[in-house]
């Protein structure tokens, strides 16, 4: 079964169509990047998978169930997370905080605000050895905004993974790092269970080919290229788009 289904998706803002007509399949355990350049429609797709906006045709399918209707926490319920473009962490709170707030989020206590962490034991062991799994124990006292902009990147995702999805969207996960820090959060990536199918939006395109089973290529909307990292770098359709040097590979 397809963890995600995308059928003849549109999305226009008044007479402009930011999306139209797409289509694509995400298998169980893939990963699929979407390339392409700014104001291609890969944001548009993820706000639309994630339930931010709603579709002006089309449908979205999670795991055989039609979910085009369904708002953003229903669908986290039904398996998927999302990170974004910019980080969305508590920069006061440290490491450790973070994470025991999404994993509080979580639990069937989530509601209990009066009573303090310590009697949440259970969640408490699940962060440390989160935390210990991602080899951020040490930084458990950090704030989060004292943390390299890599780190911080690295905590949203395993943030993402507190709510055990089976579709995780990564928008942009390498975005203002350094090539050590992609370096770092391509091998997080890569390190994923299988059983975490991952839909990423990605403009570095060697981290992207590294990533990705299949990379599909938006353009003004429209898919103009799918298929394996391979296949996508010698496609036409690409070196028209990304013209500089008439080459794909490398930052974009």
């Amino acid at each position: 079964m397809n963890v995600l289904s995308v059928r003849s998706l549109t999305r226009a803002f008044g007479g402009l169509k930011a999306l139209d007509d797409v289509s694509i399949e995400v298998a169980t355990g893939e990963r699929r990047v979407l390339i392409g350049t700014n104001g291609a429609g890969k944001t548009t797709l993820f706000n639309l998978v994630n339930g931010q906006i709603a579709p002006t045709a089309g449908s979205i399918w999670l795991m055989g169930e039609d979910i085009t209707g369904l708002p953003v926490h229903e669908r986290v319920r039904r398996g998927m997370a999302r990170t974004f473009q910019i980080t969305s962490l508590f920069g006061g709170l440290s490491v450790y905080e973070n994470m025991l707030i999404a994993q509080q989020a979580l639990s069937p206590q989530h509601f209990r605000m009066t009573r303090p962490a310590s009697h949440f034991e259970a969640t408490r062991e699940e962060v440390r050895a989160t935390l210990e799994q991602w080899h951020l124990w040490h930084l458990r006292d950090e704030k989060v905004a004292t943390l390299s902009y890599g780190v911080q990147r690295q905590l949203e995702v395993i943030l993402a993974l507190a709510s055990k999805p089976r579709l995780l969207l990564l928008d942009e996960p390498m975005a203002g790092l350094s090539v050590e820090e992609t370096h770092h959060v391509t091998d997080i990536v890569l390190a994923l269970d299988r059983s975490i199918s991952v839909l990423m939006i990605e403009h570095d395109l060697e981290a992207a080919f590294r990533i990705a089973d299949r990379v599909t290529a938006l353009d003004q909307g429209c898919i103009v290229a799918d298929g394996t990292a391979d296949e996508i770098r010698n496609a036409a359709a690409l070196q028209r788009i990304y013209t500089r040097g008439g080459a794909l590979g490398g930052r974009s």
